[in-house]
């Protein structure tokens, strides 16, 4: 997920003219520009936008010094204005978005283009005002003349359907890395780790903070590591400490130029390399896969490494450096009986007692009741007066969708009471009274309730509600001006952080833009909203035609080992997982595996290949998939996610259910290793008779081969 400053001035740091001119920051200064140009009456000269936009490394009293100089010759003046020149060129590639009036003698004066501007008033749903509330949590301050806004232009009387997920509940860490990545400051704080040991990491360098799946992950620098180190934020034992800025420290904590660019942040790394090399004993003929990413130890094994447990009789050692620790531990317990971690030696003791527990702890199951697999997105089953200060958003979200419901009806002169409330939104009608007599209680400070709806119950227990009067200025078109920028920047990272739901928080994004520049043919491109490269986009294009008209194509393809080949396929679909785009397509070359997933990026030399080929492809396997359930601890929701046939159902009391869609009984039993001494339960399956027998059978032989 991807942080950068969302704010009009951003934190002082040594910017270079080469920073910039990326593409990140380009895109950071239009968008400051064209809002100077928006929120101003008169004309605009250079220097006005040159102080308004501190994107362009130039202090107020530095551009007036600058600009009286004789001949504006300064370099810092030249480099900014070219840098302005640069940017409305770009902005006027495709048509003149801003207007430039030369004047004789004098600078030229700017302002947009009265063309291009729209004075359509944009209205935002209830949905997309809890959306907008959610983005604001991580924004310093109440912003409460920004809150009046968007509630005076959220749409009323409007029927919709509500989601209450429970994801936006953003928890205090959480904002507090965000603002400590904002300002590029270290932290400190209190942490438990998977063994229940408590660590203090100090001097923390935060580079971008991600949602996964219902957890909030941070990604830095640790004094400790030389790569990227992964916190569970769910695992912080104290609040977090923001250490003293940079120039006062007398040192510099700003990540990697990769980690600086808010829009285009790669894949998170949910790992951290091994400081000694990984040595792996395999069976022979066994585990072809981790030989392919393993080196074959040819000397003998005291020139090799110290070997200080002895391994089965012909089998065959394998080495691997830099090997990252959970990725290779979750490959170990797959291969639970074929491979024996020989060094180092604390992931062999984890292998060895995750095998004991398989052994002897898991257990077999009923399978699950219906009401126990809640989806990962659904409702918690929480009381009304406990619910958590940071699903006040939502809260006021169900608030309004009663309203609107209750106004419908009132429109049509139907009686409503708090029992057709709770049969339409399927919620408790404890739930409905609760909404309606405390929501002014729960929107107290921070989250101030609509005044303008107040919902009444007479006597019979029918429902009215009633409207006050909104403020002229709270309905007019338009946002403050100094508070969009952030609110977008700050939607865009929400949205990374929920990619399930990107695409309505997109929606809301491309709506606040649009106020903001008051132009309802605005779009997202001049944010770089999963903006590609030129190059990647001409693939993708290539790609979705030949999907849609059923061509094979052809293309050059590098695979995670550097090994270079060609592939003749028959695409089917493109998606975007995580940061990456995907293809996946049917290779009939293939002996075995003919359904392959390719990435566009490690594509080259794509062409479209004459004549169709069949609609009726196979299918991945010869039969439908079967579930299987499983309990498993919390704390493998990492394993859960690497698992494509995984859904993660709703987390209660430290575990939570995993349904596999198994196709047969080795690629299940391969899967349920992989959790390890997370695995608490095996729901008994018709269809896989013996996966719990298969387990404690692998466990036992594996516990043999390490010969305790």
């Amino acid at each position: 997920m991807e942080q950068s400053e969302i704010s009009d001035s951003p934190p002082v740091t040594d910017t270079t003219a080469d920073d910039r001119n990326t593409t990140a920051t380009a895109l950071r200064r239009q968008i400051v520009l064209l809002a100077a140009l928006s929120s101003s009456s008169r004309l605009q000269t250079a220097r006005d936008l040159l102080v308004k936009n501190r994107y362009y490394g130039l202090e107020a009293w530095q551009v007036r010094r600058f600009a009286e100089a004789e001949g504006n010759e300064t370099p810092q003046w030249q480099t900014a204005k070219s840098l302005l020149d640069k940017d409305i060129a770009d902005l006027n590639a495709d048509g003149e978005i801003i207007e430039i009036q030369p004047t004789p003698g004098k600078e030229n004066l700017y302002r947009l283009n009265p063309t291009q501007l729209r004075q359509t008033r944009v209205l935002f749903t209830p949905q997309e005002s809890a959306w907008l509330d959610a983005a604001l949590k991580f924004l310093d301050g109440k912003h409460q003349i920004l809150r009046e806004k968007i509630h005076g232009l959220t749409q009323a009387g409007s029927r919709i359907t509500i989601d209450f997920d429970p994801m936006v509940r953003i928890p205090l860490a959480a904002q507090q890395m965000y603002q400590a990545i904002l300002k590029h400051r270290r932290v400190s704080f209190e942490y438990k780790n998977r063994r229940g040991e408590i660590s203090h990491p100090q001097d923390f360098e935060p580079w971008k903070l991600y949602f996964r799946r219902g957890f909030f992950y941070v990604q830095g620098k640790s004094p400790k590591h030389n790569t990227p180190v992964v916190y569970h934020l769910a695992r912080f034992q104290s609040e977090v400490e923001l250490q003293p800025a940079p120039h006062e420290a007398g040192a510099n904590p700003t990540p990697p130029g990769q980690y600086c660019i808010p829009l285009t942040i790669p894949d998170p790394c949910l790992d951290y390399c091994l400081e000694e090399p990984l040595v792996l004993a395999i069976a022979p003929k066994e585990a072809l896969e981790l030989r392919q990413k393993s080196t074959p130890l040819k000397q003998a094994p005291h020139e090799s490494a110290p070997l200080n447990h002895p391994i089965p009789p012909g089998w065959e050692l394998y080495q691997v450096k830099n090997a990252q620790r959970y990725r290779w531990y979750t490959w170990a317990l797959e291969f639970l009986d074929k491979v024996v971690v020989v060094s180092p030696e604390a992931l062999r003791q984890d292998v060895i007692a995750a095998a004991r527990h398989l052994a002897q702890n898991v257990t077999e199951i009923p399978k699950p009741q219906r009401n126990q697999l809640k989806p990962e997105n659904s409702t918690p089953n929480v009381k009304s007066t406990k619910l958590h200060r940071d699903n006040t958003g939502l809260l006021r979200t169900r608030f309004q969708a009663i309203c609107s419901f209750i106004h419908l009806n009132q429109q049509l002169n139907q009686p409503i009471t708090a029992e057709t409330v709770a049969k339409e939104f399927q919620i408790p009608v404890t739930e409905v009274t609760a909404t309606l007599n405390n929501a002014y209680e729960w929107g107290a400070g921070e989250y101030d309730m609509d005044e303008n709806l107040r919902v009444d119950e007479s006597d019979d227990g029918t429902l009215t509600i009633s409207t006050q009067p909104v403020p002229e200025w709270v309905t007019a078109f338009g946002l403050p001006s100094a508070e969009c920028i952030p609110l977008i920047l700050s939607l865009e990272a929400l949205s990374r952080y929920l990619p399930t739901r990107r695409h309505d928080i997109t929606h809301v994004e491309l709506k606040v833009l649009r106020c903001y520049l008051q132009d309802e043919t605005a779009n997202l491109e001049l944010l770089g909203v999963d903006q590609l490269s030129r190059q990647l986009e001409a693939t993708m294009q290539t790609l979705n035609q030949a999907i849609k008209q059923r061509h094979p194509v052809t293309f050059s393809y590098v695979d995670a080992h550097n090994k270079h080949s060609r592939a003749d396929v028959y695409p089917t679909e493109l998606r975007a997982v995580r940061s990456r785009v995907e293809l996946e397509a049917f290779n009939p070359k293939k002996r075995s595996h003919k359904w392959r997933t390719y990435w566009l990026e490690r594509m080259s030399d794509l062409t479209v290949l004459p004549g169709t080929f069949p609609s009726d492809l196979p299918r991945r396997s010869d039969k439908p998939p079967r579930p299987v359930y499983l309990k498993v601890r919390a704390e493998a929701l990492h394993v859960a996610e690497q698992v494509v046939e995984a859904t993660v159902y709703h987390r209660a009391n430290n575990a939570m259910w995993v349904q596999l869609d198994a196709y047969d009984a080795t690629w299940l039993t391969r899967h349920l290793l992989a959790f390890g001494s997370d695995l608490l339960q095996v729901a008994a399956s018709p269809d896989f008779p013996g996966s719990l027998g298969a387990i404690k059978d692998t466990a036992a032989r594996a516990l043999m081969n390490y010969q305790v």
